[in-house]
């Protein structure tokens, strides 16, 4: 990050989240970062209709039966993080390729890669998912809701993630920020209705209630909320900003 991390005194959110996981050592962490099981944790929280339809689950690649799957489908393991062992599956992959990609996943532990505990004692799995569509076809945006004690303070918007990313981020107004991560803005995206918006951020506040800090992540997708995944750590902690003041901004909004 090109700066000294201070545990002992941290300001900024990336400090601040490395101190979470030194320090936040929460065994329920583990299964709310287990994508297999936060499909139970969503159901219990807000019913079916919020969860990603599952098309299958395997504890290891040999047992899927690829001839009862459709054409088209998201695999993955269910403890990696973010789209790491995520497979957009079509005609263009061989069965050779996924199982390849999958046996490599099940080898990872993501706690030794950047100290995550709630990755740690994950059991994996094998988790195959239906492909969410918007009205028009396409891939729908993935709107990243970042909730500091249980309120949701900014959102990150990721458009065409499969193809040519770009960045918005939003405050709870649903107002553009002037903030940048990873990819440019989208300049002509436009947002679906004030009333979907805010029953997304309800989602947030529901499911992130009693959390010093995590990132829910869900799609918009036929007029439902889908709740993709819960992140606790993002990008390990070494989030790069654009302004930089925003790393303190946001590390203001965690309170340890």
């Amino acid at each position: 990050m090109g700066y000294k991390c201070d545990l002992f005194h941290p300001v900024t959110f990336n400090e601040k989240l490395q101190w979470l996981k030194l320090n936040a050592i929460n065994p329920d962490y583990t299964r709310l970062a287990d994508k297999v099981k936060l499909k139970e944790f969503v159901r219990e929280k807000l019913g079916e209709e919020y969860v990603v339809p599952t098309l299958g689950i395997w504890n290891k690649p040999e047992e899927i039966n690829f001839d009862e799957l459709p054409s088209n489908y998201i695999i993955k393991c269910n403890h990696g993080s973010g789209s790491l062992f995520s497979l957009l599956v079509d005609e263009t992959i061989t069965k050779e390729e996924i199982i390849t990609k999958l046996k490599n996943g099940l080898k990872i532990n993501y706690y030794y890669h950047a100290a995550e505990y709630p990755y740690k004692n994950i059991e994996r799995k094998i988790i195959a998912e239906k492909i969410l569509l918007d009205e028009s076809g396409k891939f729908p945006p993935d709107y990243k809701v970042y909730c500091f004690n249980g309120v949701p303070k900014i959102i990150l918007v990721c458009i065409d993630r499969f193809g040519n990313p770009k960045n918005n981020f939003y405050d709870v107004n649903w107002e553009k920020l002037d903030l940048q991560r990873r990819y440019p803005n989208c300049e002509n995206f436009k947002l679906p209705s004030k009333e979907f918006l805010n029953k997304l951020l309800e989602t947030a506040k529901v499911l992130s209630e009693s959390i010093p800090f995590v990132r829910v992540d869900c799609y918009l997708a036929n007029n439902n909320i889908y709740v993709g995944e819960m992140t606790f750590h993002p990008l390990a902690g070494c989030v790069e900003f654009n302004p930089p003041i925003w790393d303190t901004i946001l590390g203001g909004y965690l309170n340890l």
